[in-house]
């Protein structure tokens, strides 16, 4: 049986939410993106279209919690090695927690202060506009909308949501969510006592996240929906397309939308270098690597010698988790950046009197 779409808002989005409810509820749905990977082929697409635009700047729309972007941040720099210059957070209601963010990224990522509407934002900010687990709160009419000032302002926009109209495939996890929410809301980036309060003590963070959690599914778009949207807009050299991306077998998809100037190339020289083509002072000094190699410093010998865990301080704030849950990602960054300071060191001196070789 199809279900009709709901317009109903949900709590978190209307002037009547406590900010502080938002903010925990955000950053709690930005944990669960960062360690379900659910989103890990939609950034795929995004260095894509990076690409072949030849574009360094992504603005993020209804960023919410926004730790995610970080993630998005580093594999964009390390895995597919582009530089970006200038990535930048917005949404309508700001979390107070995005100064944490830019500075757990060395400012790589920086964020809008003002309430920036996902149109003004667009329309504002030049870059790529990507948007994550929001199509569902925007009317078609305002999808429709936001189609429209991409083609005006000739901007990239990729849009992917995981939210299902299918309540039955959808109701284990619904149900899980709350409870996963008492068993993790102290590990969640950044504490906060507040956070524990309204969890624990007054439980308003659990109940808010189920209410708003079946509303989000059962406002979310089917692809047949997405496609006559994209279809009514409709807009000269301006192409739009969607699709679904599934994920653990097909249990979960990730709807999308991609629209971009069909001949577009932006005026911004691409920069997508690696550490491999960077100066060698770029990646093995304490200086802010752009590209996303972790910090290095050279020890007596003149090595380089890994300084600090690149994933520590910012997924977690128990750090025996930290340890726990980033040691294979530490261990493939080590590997990484270890091949790529062998490339820059000159080879052993020989001693006097050594005649091995």
């Amino acid at each position: 049986m199809k279900i009709p779409r709901l317009t109903v808002k949900e709590f978190h989005e209307t002037r009547f939410c406590p900010g502080i409810w938002r903010d925990g509820l955000t950053d709690f749905l930005s944990f669960i993106v960062i360690y379900s990977h659910i989103y890990d082929p939609a950034v795929e697409m995004i260095a894509q279209l990076l690409i072949r635009q030849q574009e360094t700047r992504i603005v993020d729309l209804c960023s919410g919690g926004a730790l995610y972007n970080r993630q998005i941040y580093d594999r964009l720099s390390r895995h597919w090695k582009i530089r970006l210059t200038d990535y930048k957070l917005t949404d309508v209601a700001p979390n107070r927690h995005w100064k944490n963010i830019a500075k757990l990224s060395n400012q790589a990522i920086s964020a809008e202060p003002e309430s920036l509407s996902a149109d003004a934002a667009i329309r504002k900010l030049p870059g790529l506009h990507i948007m994550f687990s929001a199509l569902h709160h925007f009317s078609p009419e305002e999808l429709q909308q936001l189609l429209t000032t991409g083609a005006q302002c000739q901007r990239t926009l990729a849009f992917f949501d995981y939210s299902q109209r299918k309540p039955l495939l959808e109701l284990i996890p619904l149900l899980l969510a709350p409870m996963l929410l008492l068993l993790t809301s102290p590990l969640v980036y950044p504490f906060s006592w507040r956070r524990l309060f309204f969890t624990y003590l007054v439980p308003a963070l659990p109940v808010l996240l189920f209410v708003d959690g079946l509303l989000s599914r059962l406002r979310s778009y089917t692809l047949p929906e997405l496609q006559q949207i994209a279809a009514e807009v409709a807009l000269p050299d301006y192409e739009i397309t969607t699709g679904i991306i599934s994920r653990w077998g097909g249990i979960g998809k990730i709807h999308w939308i991609i629209a971009h100037p069909t001949n577009l190339q932006s005026s911004m020289r691409s920069e997508s270098a690696s550490c491999r083509n960077a100066p060698p002072d770029d990646c093995l000094t304490g200086r802010r690597p752009v590209e996303g190699c972790p910090p290095w410093q050279p020890d007596a010998r003149g090595a380089p010698k890994y300084r600090k865990h690149p994933c520590l301080r910012f997924l977690f704030s128990n750090w025996m988790l930290e340890v726990l849950s980033c040691a294979r990602c530490a261990q493939e960054i080590k590997d990484g950046c270890k091949a790529v300071a062998q490339e820059h060191d000159p080879p052993p001196r020989r001693e006097r009197g050594d005649n091995t070789g």
